[in-house]
């Protein structure tokens, strides 16, 4: 998967968890969280706004 798939706004959370090899969107969701302190939702829509902060 690339960044630009991962980021895409036509794809829903399931989708992007399936691609993942996750069952449960919630799972992925979880452990995005873990890694990053974001959700998924939350990140794109700091993407959108432009202002994302990868520190």
């Amino acid at each position: 998967m690339t960044d630009a798939q991962a980021f895409d706004d036509e794809l829903t959370m399931s989708q992007l968890a399936w691609l993942l090899g996750y069952r449960e969107p919630s799972t992925s969701v979880r452990a995005f969280k873990r890694c990053t302190g974001k959700t998924p939702s939350e990140l794109r829509s700091e993407l959108r706004r432009g202002k994302f902060d990868d520190t």
